[in-house]
């Protein structure tokens, strides 16, 4: 008796999880090869076609969010005769003003 309620006490203790109805009404694999669809192929090369405008595009926002404050200070901080990098550093933040 003392090893039944032992046991019990045990499985009173044990979390409680139940079980999931909605995994079972999805299947896990769509059934279809990713290798053969031509839907996947279609939005696989786009993204190989964009893969350097996205980059350039995540590149630039960065600078903008991170430096922007920076680049401001550099533009403004000789009056004279500006450098080329100082000339394309204006450029740039003239093109991405946010």
């Amino acid at each position: 008796v003392v090893a039944g309620g032992l046991s019990l006490a045990l499985l009173a203790l044990r979390p409680f999880h139940p079980p999931n109805t909605l995994a079972q009404d999805v299947p896990a694999v769509s059934g279809v090869d990713d290798d053969k669809s031509p839907l996947v192929q279609e939005l696989l090369a786009r993204s190989r076609e964009n893969k350097q405008k996205y980059d350039k595009e995540r590149l630039d926002d960065y600078n903008r969010r991170n430096f922007g404050d920076y680049f401001d200070f550099v533009i403004g901080s000789n009056p004279g005769e500006k450098t080329d990098t100082q000339k394309k550093i204006e450029k740039w933040m003239k093109e991405n003003q946010s």
